[in-house]
Formats: C-alpha cells, sequence, structure tokens
C-alpha cells in the first residue's frame, strides 16, 4: 500500500528506497500495518478499497514539525485512523528508541490523552512491549 515516506536513512542518504504498507487478509478480517508514515489523503482511498478492521499505525518521530511530512504524531494518528474506518487502533513504532526530538514517552501519553477525550475505549488497543492479545 503507498505511504508518505522517501525511504532515505539519514540526512546524507539520497537513495529513495521507497517505502510501503501492507494489508492482510486472513479468516475474514483485514488488517492494515502503515509501516513509516506522514499522514496523506490516501488513508481515505485505503478505507474505502479493503474496509480494514484492525490498524497499525506509527505515533513517533514527529518533532521537529518538518518530520510529520514523513512520520504521524498521535493526532495524525487518529487522523488516519478515522479515514480508514477501522474499528481498532494498534500504536507502533513508539517507545523502544528515540525516532525523532520528542521525548520517548510523549507520543503514547498524547495517543492516551486524545484517547480518553473522544471516548475511545476498547477501539484503541494499547500494547507493552512484547505483548499479545486476542481481538475478537
Amino acid at each position: 500500500m503507498p505511504v508518505q515516506h522517501a525511504g532515505v536513512r539519514g540526512p546524507l542518504d539520497r537513495r529513495r528506497r521507497g517505502a510501503c504498507g501492507y494489508i492482510i487478509r486472513a479468516e475474514g478480517h483485514t488488517l492494515y500495518f502503515a509501516g513509516d508514515t506522514g499522514y496523506f489523503s490516501g488513508f481515505a482511498d485505503i478505507g474505502r478499497r479493503f474496509a480494514p478492521d484492525l490498524a497499525f499505525l506509527p505515533i513517533a518521530g514527529y518533532q521537529p514539525a518538518p518530520f510529520r511530512r514523513e512520520h504521524l504524531s498521535p493526532l495524525d494518528a487518529l487522523y488516519a485512523f478515522q479515514d480508514l474506518g477501522a474499528r481498532v487502533l494498534v500504536p507502533i513504532a513508539h517507545g523502544s528508541f528515540e525516532l525523532g526530538y520528542e521525548p520517548i514517552g510523549e507520543p503514547l501519553e498524547w495517543l492516551r490523552a486524545l484517547g480518553r477525550e473522544r471516548n475511545l475505549g476498547s477501539a484503541l488497543t494499547i500494547l507493552d512491549h512484547g505483548q499479545t492479545c486476542l481481538l475478537r
């Protein structure tokens, strides 16, 4: 699936490898794994075409502001989640190492606050490192 990310690795890397997301269909369910991406209009198209039940969206690496061209903030991830029309959001790519200049715990704190404000309840599924869950 398309994403908004050039795939470069560092300021001197000029090889544009590209990046991509994935649609996974199994046992009557559709999952969308965004990988590395900024917010873009393609989320709405992916939602219309594939109607994912579950969306794995990155939420870190958004500071300084220009990084948001290729990385979702927690707020951007919620906009993408809405555009996709998915039932469950699982945040990814946060808390393991610093991707941007925001404090390492900030993305998850911000997403939890947004989840409370918007009454997302079980639509927001946050997993600890190594944790698994069964979604029905």
